[in-house]
């Protein structure tokens, strides 16, 4: 099995699109669910402590992560129209598509970590 790779970030609701990011968000996970069957896992989670988006999403390799930015492009751009983001982490070697988005978005202030060696960890398939 493939080493899978690992997004995560976050992201500050802007004030006043909540409502409208909760049915964004909702309508992502569905897309995403119906178009990417290569998708190992996807989650998009409020913080209880205030309007703070958390993405994350599991992808078998990096040219898994590269199509699914080509594939979403238009639904990610939609998301952040409504909110700000603050971080981006990264585990594995991101592919050029995401690291072409990764430079852009360190070029505007955002933190953005990649950790590509792995120093251990394992990955099951889904139970049946």
């Amino acid at each position: 099995m493939s080493e899978p790779f690992i997004f995560i970030s976050s992201h500050r609701v802007k004030e006043g699109r909540l409502e409208e990011l909760r049915v964004l968000c909702a309508e992502y996970a569905d897309f995403v669910e119906a178009h990417e069957p290569r998708a190992m896992g996807f989650r998009l989670s409020m913080d209880d402590d205030g309007p703070r988006l958390s993405h994350v999403i599991v992808q078998p390799d990096a040219a898994a992560m590269d199509e699914h930015m080509k594939l979403a492009h238009q639904r990610i751009g939609a998301a952040l129209e409504l909110v700000d983001t603050t971080s981006i982490e990264v585990h594995g070697e991101p592919g050029p598509v995401l690291a072409e988005a990764l430079r852009h978005n360190a070029e505007m202030g955002v933190p953005v970590t990649i950790a590509s060696e792995r120093l251990g960890g394992f990955a099951r398939p889904a139970a049946a």
